[in-house]
């Protein structure tokens, strides 16, 4: 008796031609979704009322909307067979992000008479409580601080990881940087001193010799070998007489002796 008052576990209904259907229906959807956002003409009866109603509503984040239900959807469609799909949670934080960018652009097109930050009918009243409640500045901090809150809520990031994350990445370009500095600079150097060693090169003129200052170093040059010359020979001419007297000599002691 007690077994009839338990809990049946429930078959999942989820079958595959289900999964295929919902899968199916979310990209045709979403597809259609994007070209009438983005494409600015042939959007039909339907799409032209839904594109205008959602452009005055939202402004310009109205052209983020379609990858923001498409992330949406696919999140939810990967959730299919659980029971905690998340599905208000992920709504409530694309509703807010939304809101919170549309509430920024408002306060750009207000205070810097910039039209193209369109922030629509929503933006315009969040930013007016705001800048009423917070001021004008304060205002803006606080949509700034809704539009973290929203990203947080529906892509789950951590904050504290993307902080240190973008901390090394900084450190890393840094010391590359660094790197590239120490290596341009040096590069810089050998460049600066090739070239003032070519100018010291080219500073080197050729001194200009003329035809009265070449000869005379030519025959300077010949006149002191011709000198030399000239003194072996008379050295020579010298020591022939000499040597004439010897053999004279001898010859006239040859004759006595005879």
């Amino acid at each position: 008796m007690p077994n009839l008052f338990l809990k049946k576990n429930k078959p999942s209904k989820n079958s595959p031609l289900a999964a295929i259907f919902w899968w199916t229906a979310v990209l045709c959807f979403n597809t259609w979704f994007f070209w009438i956002i983005i494409n600015p003409t042939q959007k039909g009866v339907l799409g032209n009322f839904i594109f205008d109603n959602l452009n005055r509503f939202l402004g310009l984040p109205v052209y983020l909307l379609p990858f923001l239900t498409f992330y949406g959807l696919i999140a939810i469609l990967l959730k299919l067979g659980k029971p905690n799909k998340g599905i208000i949670t992920l709504s409530s934080g694309i509703i807010l992000l939304m809101i919170s960018l549309s509430s920024i652009l408002e306060f750009f097109k207000t205070n810097f008479v910039m039209d193209f930050f369109n922030g629509g009918t929503i933006g315009y009243l969040v930013q007016t409580i705001l800048s009423k409640i917070f001021g004008n500045f304060g205002s803006f901090i606080f949509s700034f601080f809704l539009l973290i809150i929203g990203i947080q809520i529906v892509f789950k990031l951590s904050w504290s990881k993307l902080i240190m994350k973008l901390i090394n990445q900084l450190k890393i370009d840094y010391k590359q940087w660094c790197i590239s500095r120490d290596e341009f600079k040096s590069r810089l150097k050998t460049i600066k001193e090739k070239e003032e060693k070519k100018e010291k090169l080219y500073d080197l003129k050729p001194i200009p010799i003329s035809i009265d200052t070449a000869v005379p170093i030519k025959t300077e040059k010949k006149t002191e070998k011709a000198k030399k010359e000239e003194a072996k020979e008379e050295k020579k001419e010298e020591k022939k007489p000499i040597e004439e007297q010897i053999k004279n000599k001898s010859l006239d002691e040859k004759d006595k002796q005879k």
